[in-house]
């Protein structure tokens, strides 16, 4: 994945693909052609039929425009003092971890991994797989084993440690984060990470103090991550912009 829109579209169409319920308003809308009979009744389906086209819209596509603007918005507030790279892919000789976002300021390095589902996620930090349940229905309920999602993220912030180590850089802080961008969603677990809803993200990295070693190694750290890692810029152009 290289960039965070791409990835919200992906999810946006499997949702799509699994969720029969488009295909119960679009054969509402084509049975009423079949049954129409005068151009009153051709009329009438053609407004239901423009009516399921919005009703798939808002259902499935603007919903996830939406949980991507949200978060762009919080970025786009900050100010000239943060880099922000998002789609980072980081490496050392022993794996290889990934980032949504990486904010580079001077209160220091956050690692983003943004988690974008319905429902409630929990599980133990020491665990491989978490519980997933999901509520499908007024009387249905989805539950299945998912990845630990801690695991991943704090093998990128050791990268991120390791990185910086090579370079000769010390005593940075890197915060870790989750961000759920829905609002719905919820993860109950005992890590340490913490655990951000979107709306909150700009406040959260904010009410960090500044420290004072970072403001004369923020270009250098951020040229280290141009040189060692693959991001997309497009996030960074847009939230420096303001």
């Amino acid at each position: 994945m290289l960039n965070t829109k791409n990835r919200g579209s992906k999810k946006t169409i499997e949702r799509f693909i699994k969720d029969p319920l488009w295909l119960y308003f679009l054969g509402i809308s084509f049975f009423g052609f079949i049954l129409a009979e005068s151009s009153s009744g051709y009329m009438l389906a053609s407004i239901l039929l423009l009516f399921t086209i919005v009703a798939i819209y808002y259902l499935y596509i603007d919903k996830a425009e939406a949980l991507h603007k949200q978060a762009m918005d919080q970025f786009s507030s900050f100010n000239q003092e943060y880099t922000l790279l998002s789609a980072v892919t980081l490496q050392n000789e022993a794996s290889k971890g990934y980032s949504d976002f990486i904010v580079i300021s001077p209160k220091g390095i956050f690692n983003i991994r943004a988690l974008d589902f319905e429902g409630t996620i929990k599980g133990y930090e020491s665990e491989d797989t978490w519980s997933y349940t999901k509520l499908t229905g007024p009387y249905d309920i989805t539950q299945k084993l998912i990845r630990n999602p801690v695991h991943f993220h704090q093998k990128t912030h050791d990268i991120i440690h390791d990185l910086l180590m090579r370079n000769n850089i010390r005593y940075i802080p890197i915060q870790s984060i989750i961000v759920i961008r829905n609002e719905d969603a919820e993860i109950h677990t005992n890590s340490n990470i913490p655990i951000v809803k979107v709306k909150n993200l700009h406040q959260y990295i904010t009410q960090h103090s500044d420290r004072h070693n970072m403001f004369s190694l923020i270009d250098e750290i951020v040229g280290i991550f141009k040189s060692e890692g693959h991001y997309s810029l497009k996030t960074m152009e847009k939230a420096m912009s303001n």
